[in-house]
């Protein structure tokens, strides 16, 4: 999929970058468990079927990778200005 939005923006002229948010099993674990009150369906059988398939950016993607370990914290207005965003 990245690879059909990736040419979608070259075919328009336009910057793709992909943003990668990662963190360790038991942060996103925890993170399940504490869900109250969620629209979302996902939970701890969910994620352990997803990890084993999950599919990392190649080395080829890394020049429009910006990698956030979202176990420790994010720094939005950093993030808005890798994005060019004021």
């Amino acid at each position: 999929l990245r690879g059909q939005v990736r040419n979608a923006c070259n075919a328009a002229d336009l910057r793709c970058t992909v943003v990668f948010c990662e963190a360790d099993a038991d942060t996103l674990r925890d993170r399940l468990a504490s869900r109250r009150g969620d629209v979302s369906d996902a939970g701890e059988s969910l994620l352990e079927r997803q990890m084993p398939e999950f599919e990392r950016p190649s080395e080829g993607e890394e020049a429009e990778v910006i990698r956030l370990d979202t176990a420790r914290g994010v720094n939005y207005a950093r993030l808005a200005r890798s994005l060019g965003g004021d």
